[in-house]
């Protein structure tokens, strides 16, 4: 590899990739002892990605210019998972942040993870179409599940470490789950 001087390889970053924001929901439900959190299995709804790895993940959407996170994020869940904002308890700042595995020679995406607990109501259940993309499952079953289907680093860096975070934020109690 050859050196390059210190302006040319500014003029490469500078001129480089572009960088877009994206948003990604992290949803758990259930208290202490059941608590499970929400993943999408893009697949089962018809949306097969160029690689099996890429269909399981979190509600994700690109940031449009001028939206606030928790919007998009809000915005993920009803458009992925046909669940509305109103079942959804945000936690006011997004809980972490990672570069995507998505990213390209030409452009790459910041996510920022942003944490709801989903509280539906309990005597009513709401038919939704979007049922058969989404699964609830707890922490050991989401790393059963890498391991079996072989989803790799980057599942585990854009989705198993969010709900780790999310985890250790609820053990610390600095994320509070709604009262009944």
């Amino acid at each position: 590899r050859q050196w390059q001087p210190v302006a040319a390889q500014m003029r490469c970053f500078t001129t480089g990739p572009s960088c877009a924001a994206a948003v990604a929901a992290v949803l758990c439900r259930g208290r202490s002892g059941s608590r499970e959190f929400l993943l999408l299995d893009r697949s089962r709804n018809g949306g097969s990605l160029e690689s099996p790895r890429l269909n399981f993940g979190l509600p994700l959407v690109r940031l449009d210019v001028g939206e606030a996170v928790q919007v998009a994020a809000a915005r993920a869940v009803e458009e992925e998972c046909g669940l509305t904002a109103s079942f959804l308890r945000w936690h006011p700042v997004p809980i972490t942040a990672s570069a995507s595995a998505w990213s390209s020679a030409d452009s790459s995406f910041l996510i920022a993870h942003c944490f709801a607990w989903y509280c539906p109501p309990k005597e009513e259940h709401f038919p939704n179409p979007y049922e058969e993309s989404f699964r609830w499952l707890c922490r050991k079953d989401l790393r059963d599940l890498a391991r079996q289907r072989n989803l790799g680093l980057n599942f585990a860096r854009e989705v198993l470490t969010p709900l780790e975070v999310a985890q250790t934020l609820i053990d610390q109690q600095l994320l509070h789950a709604p009262e009944d």
